[in-house]
Parts: C-alpha cells; structure tokens; sequence
C-alpha cells in the first residue's frame, strides 16, 4: 500500500504528548487485523523481543524476528510489523532531545548515534546468560514510567536509565562492526558529526569537501576516518544515504521521478536515473516496478 504524496510520518509526542514511551509489545500481531501501514517517525525506536517470533520490514529488507535480540530503527527509517506470534518484549520510543548530555562537553548525539552507526544491521542479539542484567534494566525503566505518582527526578531518571541501555547496546554493537585496534577519541566524534551531518543534508549536499569544510578537517583525513569507521569510502557512504531515500520514496509513494531527483538534489532526472542504475543495477522506473508492497 503506497501513499499518494509521501510516506506517512508518526510524530512521538502526537501519541502520548511526551518524548519517551516504554510499553509491553501487543501479544499476537495479525497483518490482516492491524493493516499496518509503512511509515516513518521523528523518533528513535527500540523493539526488545524476549520471547516469540515475526517478521518485521525496516527499510524493504525483512527481519525474522527471534527471541533475545533488540531491534533498533533509527528515525526516518521506513518500516512496519508484518507479523507476531506469542511475543513478549518492550517497545521503546524516544525523541532525540530527550535524551541528557552527561558532560557539559558531550552532547546527546553521542547516544542517538548509536542507532543511526548500527542501523544497516538494525539488530543485535544477546547471549542467554546476558538477558537476566538486561530484563531487569527495562523492568526498572519500564517502572519509572509508569510512577507518576512521584515526579520528583522522574524524568532524569528515566533519562539515565535510557542512557545506561544505549550504553550497554552500544558495546554490543561493536560485536557487529569492524573492530578497532585503536580508537582516537576525536576521530570518533569528529565520524559521529560527519553522520549527523549527512542525516541532515544528504538531500541537497552530495560534496565530501564540504562536509570535512564544516567539520574544518582535512578532506583526506575525514576520508581516512570514514574508512576506519564505517569500512566504506566516504563517496560511497554518502551515495548509499541518498539512494536510500529514493529507494524509500520509490517504493512507498506514488512521487514522480523528476519530484524525487529534484527533492534530493538532482535538477537532471536523465543524470539521476544513471546514477541509481550504476549504483543498483536497475533504473529507479524498473526498481519501482520491482516492489509490490504488501503490509
């Protein structure tokens, strides 16, 4: 099912008028019954699956969901459940700003970072003998939401709790990354805001020079940098972001291609076109085409 104009974006505080949410996931999730839509959100979003299984598509790509694993969805990622059976878990949900610097020096993109740093594996699975000291960290979470009763250092706690998770998550995400003999602290920040600054200019900045500008690093050592972290060429990263936007608006809204190459900065829809073939093999026509949608 596409949208006639874009794709359909969930707003967090339109669901509960708060920017942090934690709730049991629903048991069963029948397709036919939810008709679930594909959507995306100004949020970021943590799927704790405990026990049970599913299917869950995240950016056209499907997950089968097992039991022990988180699954995390960066904002602005295309998504929806498919399908549940027997499940039992958390849902999480939180706004950027949400989230607390804990050093005057060390912004919450440290943090939200995680999610868009991990997000081509969108997944990460813990040991049996991990899940124990993880349960009890979302009980407690899931705990100080629910005391409304007593909002004295409410909110900062459950803002600590959620960093103390994100932490936690993090280190187990280098599992799943390439590992780094030796990590400079500042080259880490210095990837982290190329990152965050690509999420927010990839539709109209397809420059590497400019982004090291901003970042007033040389272009050889930001190049270096990305390659370290990311295991990619920083043209190649920066590609990859774009055409995952037009994948996204290809395949979830009805927008005409000369609307998608200009939204995402490309005046020439002809020169658009060889770019996303040389890229993926297929035209944007033939991928659209290609995706029949089913939710």
């Amino acid at each position: 099912m596409k949208n006639k104009g874009q794709i359909r974006f969930e707003d967090l505080t339109g669901v509960d008028g708060s920017p942090f949410l934690i709730r049991p996931l629903v048991k069963n999730i029948d397709p036919k019954v939810l008709h679930e839509k594909p959507h995306r959100h100004n949020f970021q979003e943590i799927i704790w699956i405990k026990k049970g299984i599913g299917k869950h598509n995240v950016d056209d790509r499907v997950l089968h969901l097992k039991p022990r694993t988180f699954y995390l969805i960066s904002q602005g990622q295309v998504h929806y459940f498919m399908e549940g059976k027997k499940l039992d878990g958390y849902l999480i949900r939180f706004s950027n700003d949400f989230l607390p610097g804990l050093r005057a020096s060390q912004s919450s993109g440290f943090y939200t970072s995680l999610l868009s740093k991990i997000s081509p594996v969108n997944e990460i699975t813990l040991h049996a003998e991990e899940e124990k000291e993880y349960e009890i960290l979302l009980k407690q979470l899931e705990a100080e939401h629910q005391n409304i009763t007593k909002e004295y250092g409410r909110e900062s706690i459950i803002q600590h709790f959620l960093v103390i998770l994100l932490i936690k998550l993090e280190r187990k995400s280098r599992d799943l990354s390439i590992r780094i003999a030796d990590e400079p602290d500042s080259d880490k920040k210095n990837y982290l805001k190329f990152l965050h600054l690509l999420e927010e200019q990839y539709f109209n900045n397809h420059n590497f020079t400019s982004y090291a500008s901003q970042l007033g690093i040389a272009p050889r050592k930001l190049s270096d940098i990305v390659k370290v972290y990311s295991g990619k060429v920083a043209k190649q990263v920066i590609m990859e972001r774009t055409l995952l936007e037009a994948k996204r608006m290809l395949g979830y809204t009805d927008q005409p291609l000369k609307k998608i190459s200009f939204d995402l900065g490309y005046e020439d829809p002809a020169y658009f076109s060889r770019i996303f073939k040389h890229f993926t093999g297929v035209t944007p026509l033939e991928y659209k085409k290609q995706k029949v949608r089913t939710p």
